[in-house]
C-alpha cells in the first residue's frame, strides 16, 4: 500500500500534509481549518474519509497476515 496516498492533497489548497515516519509510524500534522468555508470543509471531510477507508482495508489485510501467522485466536485477543 502507498501510505503516500494517504496525505497527498488533503488540504484545501491541494498541499501535501508534513509526515514524519520515525519508528516505522506515521504521523500525520492536519491543517488549522478554523478559517475555511463549507464547502472546503465538506472536501476535507471527504478526504478524509477516502483516507480513513485505505487506513481500514490496510488494517484489515495486516490482521489476515497476522491470523496466517498466529491464528484467529491472536487477532481476538490483540
Amino acid at each position: 500500500m502507498d501510505l503516500g496516498s494517504l496525505i497527498r492533497g488533503n488540504t484545501a489548497t491541494g498541499e501535501s500534509l508534513p509526515v514524519s515516519r520515525e519508528g516505522g509510524c506515521i504521523e500525520v500534522q492536519l491543517p488549522d481549518f478554523s478559517g475555511l468555508e463549507s464547502g472546503e470543509v465538506v472536501k476535507l471531510i471527504l478526504q478524509a474519509d477516502s483516507a480513513r477507508r485505505q487506513l481500514d482495508g490496510y488494517l484489515t489485510v495486516l490482521l489476515g497476515r497476522f491470523g496466517d501467522l498466529e491464528g484467529q485466536g491472536a487477532v481476538e485477543e490483540l
